[in-house]
This record gives structure tokens, sequence and C-alpha cells, in this order.
């Protein structure tokens, strides 16, 4: 059985008290609960009383608490926090100087041991004796076994104290894993979800209080830029029982932005929290944000609704027609995944004329998805489509990739300012008359990597190690290779629908990437299927073995019928 990082936590907190009353008995339930059910959570119920005496030794026992604690919780402490448990755990006992003592005559009294509040003598008859301390130099700190003075430790942390910074460390690390599960390459996010899974097992252990401390972080870190942050606090609250983590979560998304792209970025991070959270009242509460009367919660109830439950045109109209366009953008991406596809493309024409930027490009990925080429003419045509998409336009051209959108690709990039996305387009696009343009921002730090992916994209990796990034090379390596100005290139072949699966199978793009070679390996092959990648790893890989099993059969059949 796979060890469960929670139950070694425990374990280890447990074998610091061993000798208490019950001790033995407890960490003995936990660790049959795990070796005969082989299922962790059967085993939840038994580790409160193993936690409650850790709690109880880290008052009575302060040096052997550090011990286990800092070997248990090591990985989830902020480096300030290692290193006080550190100093605990390995500076020497601190020996008393003797003490000298002078003789006086003490009260006749019980015989309490002497104290501030003891009780005050009732004679001054002589008899007894007591001792009491002179005054004398303070015990100066031992020095490290390296011979190096240590300077005293840190004041005492308290145990809410304690937990109070774990809890900060694992809002911070789910929002940098879930950071990770979008930008790194598809072929990492199992770990990431793993790591992730510790994360939310780890803000378990904190107690009865974590929910309320959960809240308290994030009403005094509204302001934090990190976009993830949302995700996280939604993520989080999903593991809490009751309607209550419902209404906190309802809470938090209600205080996010609600226009523009911030409001956008909002909707599918918390619409992705939402979507993966594990509390089994998310359908029905998603189902109420939907008609909320904040657009941020409407559209992150689209986001989650259109992967757990297939909607239909009737829950979408109300959506589709709202005032704001984050809500209708989140529509229609949902409306791809209508049952009544037949009606899809014609919805999503008449959105194309939106002024805002993100409808007008979901209406115009949607009806290119359903084999529509009104939103390619448009562009070709140079109607207000092309400056509403600005850069995005050329994603689209990159979908349905003519060669005679050459010339409207070149003249759309000629109007626009280079950004990553902008050159990741014209990679994709695979027009091999853009290398100039191209390694142009290769010498450009901000732009450089963004720049070297393309070419790869376009070329394929003609140039490795410490000259991935150096014009020239490349520039000779292009020549060399001699590419056909008429005749669309993948990674150096001709474009056609197996290189594009080949990407896609390769798992060493981002999420966003791979879903924008699925959004072209579904054009190719003029099939739509659901391609989500925000679920977790068993789900995002169906999801790539199923499309790229798919574009075979399509191939064979189409091969079959010539």
């Amino acid at each position: 059985m796979a060890r469960d990082p929670v139950a070694d936590a425990l374990a280890a907190m447990a074998a610091l008290s061993l000798a208490m009353p019950g001790a033995r008995d407890a960490l003995a339930a936990v660790t049959a609960s795990l070796e005969r059910d082989r299922r962790v959570d059967l085993a939840r119920p038994l580790f409160r009383p193993v936690l409650d005496l850790h709690h109880r030794a880290v008052l009575e026992q302060p040096r052997a608490a550090a011990h286990a604690v800092l070997a248990a919780w090591e990985t989830l402490l902020e480096p300030a926090s290692r290193e006080e448990l550190r100093f605990l755990v390995e500076a020497p006992p601190v020996t008393p100087a003797p003490v000298a003592t002078v003789q006086r005559r003490a009260p006749q009294v019980s015989p309490l041991p002497w104290a501030l509040d003891a009780p005050l003598p009732e004679s001054d008859e002589p008899g007894a004796e007591e001792t009491i301390p002179e005054r004398q130099e303070v015990a100066k700190p031992s020095a490290h076994p390296s011979g190096i003075a240590r300077k005293p430790g840190p004041p005492p942390m308290s145990l809410a104290t304690f937990h109070a910074r774990v809890l900060e460390e694992i809002v911070d690390r789910v929002a940098m894993l879930a950071n990770h599960r979008a930008t790194l390459p598809v072929s990492e996010l199992a770990s990431r979800d793993a790591q992730l899974r510790a994360q939310l097992d780890a803000f378990q252990v904190l107690g009865p209080a974590r929910g309320a401390m959960l809240l308290d972080l994030h009403a005094r870190t509204l302001d934090d830029p990190d976009p993830q942050r949302p995700l996280a606090f939604v993520l989080l609250l999903g593991t809490l029982p009751g309607s209550d983590a419902l209404a906190a979560t309802e809470q938090v998304i209600r205080a996010l932005p609600n226009h523009g792209p911030r409001g956008l970025r909002a909707v599918r991070t918390t619409g992705e929290g939402l979507f993966l959270s594990p509390h089994p009242g998310v359908i029905v509460a998603a189902q109420r944000f939907a008609r909320a009367d904040r657009a941020v919660l409407r559209g992150a109830a689209i986001e989650c609704l259109l992967r757990t439950a297939a909607p239909t045109l009737d829950d979408l109209a109300d959506a589709l027609v709202d005032p704001e366009p984050v809500v209708v953008a989140t529509a229609l991406r949902a409306l791809c995944h209508v049952p009544e596809a037949q009606k899809v493309p014609e919805i999503a024409v008449r959105l194309l004329d939106h002024p805002d930027p993100e409808v007008a490009f979901q209406a115009a990925r949607t009806t290119t998805l359903f084999g529509l080429d009104e939103a390619r003419f448009r562009l070709r045509s140079g109607a207000g489509l092309a400056r509403t998409l600005g850069e995005r336009a050329v994603t689209i051209l990159a979908l349905t990739g003519e060669l005679s959108d050459m010339e409207t690709e070149e003249a759309i990039v000629r109007r626009l300012e280079p950004t990553p996305s902008l050159l990741g387009s014209l990679g994709r696009f695979g027009n091999p008359r853009v290398a100039a343009f191209l390694l142009h921002y290769l010498a450009r730090e901000e732009l450089r990597d963004a720049a070297h992916d393309a070419l790869v994209t376009l070329f394929g990796p003609l140039v490795e190690g410490e000259a991935a990034l150096d014009p020239s090379v490349w520039r000779a390596e292009i020549r060399r290779l001699a590419p056909d100005p008429e005749v669309r290139l993948r990674r150096g072949l001709p474009h056609s629908p197996a290189a594009v699966a080949a990407e896609i199978g390769s798992r060493a793009l981002d999420r966003a990437e791979t879903a924008l070679r699925l959004d072209e390996l579904m054009v190719e092959v003029g099939r739509f299927f659901p391609s989500d990648l925000t679920g977790w790893a068993p789900s995002v890989e169906r999801v790539i073995e199923f499309a790229t099993s798919r574009f075979a059969q399509e191939v064979g059949h189409a091969e079959q019928g010539r």
C-alpha cells in the first residue's frame, strides 16, 4: 500500500508521547485501519485522538514535540519556522550556574514550594531556614557543536500561531501547484496533482477551526495579486463538510472582479476550483450560482457545469444574452457541449459582431470548430472582426490553416504589437515566411522564449543546447532546411493532422498549448469532442488518449473511402 503523508505525519506526532496513557492504543488503531481497509479515508476519524496527544505533548514536552513536528511537518513550514524548530531540537540544554545561597529565618507555614503567590509569613520567630537565590549572572547559551556560538532562540510559538503559519503555507502551495498544473507540460500533471492532494490532506489536520482560519486569511489577503489564490480558497473550502462550506465559497467568489480580463480570469480559475472541489453539494450550489446577481458567480457556475453536466440550450438561454460579457463568453464555451449540436453554429454566428473581444473570439472559435468558415471570411475581407480580435485573429486563421490566408495573416500582424501569444499563433499557422520576424524577436529578452517555441513549432528543434537562442545559428539552419514558402509546416514537415496529433501525444506542451492543438485536430478531422483539460490527471489523460485514437480512426475511415 502506498504510504499516506498524513498518516505518516500523525504517526510521528504520536511517537513522541507513546508513554502517555492511550497513545499506543490510538496509534495502533490508525495503523490497523490503514492496513485492514487499504483506504486512508476510513481511518480519518481515528486521527483526532492522535492529534490531541500531539497537542498535549507540545505543551508538556516542548523539546520532544519540536523533534516530531520538525520531522512530520518540515515540508509544510516556512523557512523561518523550520529554523525556530531546528534551534529547539539541536541546541543543547542550558545548564544553570551553581546558586549561591544565604541563610535566613523562614516562617512556620505550610510546606508549599516558595512562589510569588505563597502565603505571607504568620510569624518571625527564629527557627527553620530556607534557601533563596542570590543575584547571579544569567547562564549564557551553549555553543553549537561546530564551535560557533548560537544566539538565543525565538520565543516559544503557540499552537494557534503554528497552525496559522501552516495554513498560510498550504494556501500558497495550493496556488503555486494550480499554476504549475496550467503552465508545466501535461506530462507533469500527475505529480503536481499528487502534491496538491497532499496539501488538501494537510489542511484537514488543522482541526475544526480550519474553516474560520481560512476565511480570516482570505479577508486579510483580498489584495493579493496571485490569480490562482481564488482557486486555492475554493478548493480548500470544498474539503469542508456541510452547507456552510458552500456559503463560504460563495462569499469568496463574490469578492472577485466582475469585468474585463481580471473578471474573466476569476471566472476561469474559480470555475476550475468548483469543478475540482470534492464537496458533494457543489453541483447543486453551481446551479444556484448560475442565477446569482453577481456576474463572476454566474460565469464560474457555467464553467463548472459545462464540465460536470451537459448543459442544454434552455440552460444557456439567459447566459447567452447576459449583460456581462464574461458570462456570455463562458456560455459560448459551454455551447459547444450541448446535445443540440446542429443549432450551435447559428447561435454563435450571431455573436461574431459582439464588441467584446472575448465574446467575439469564442464565437469565432465555436463557428470554426463546427465547420463554418464565416469567421475566416470576415477576417479575409478586412471587416471589423479583425480589429475586435486583435492578435487572436491569427489564432482563428491557424485553426483553418488555408494557404490562401497567408497574406491575410501577414497584413494582420503588421498592425499589431508582438506578444508571446501572437508569436505562438504564428508558429502554429506554419507560414515559413515569418521566419525573419520570429528571429528578430529571438534577440529580445522579454520575447525570446516565445519566439524560440514558435520556431520549434514551425521548423522543429533545428538548434538545441546553448545555441538555441542564437538567431544567427537558427538562420543558418533554416537556410539549410530550405523550406518551400508555399507549404505550411509543422516541426519542419508539411503540416498534417498526424503532426498535430503527435504534438498532443507527446505531452510536452502545457495545458493551453495542448488545448489549441486539440482545436486544430477537431477542425482537421471535422468532428467536435469534449476536450477539457482542467480535470485531475486521469481525466486529462483520457482526453489525450481519446483525441489521438479518434484521429487515427477518422484518418483510417477517410483512406478506406478513397
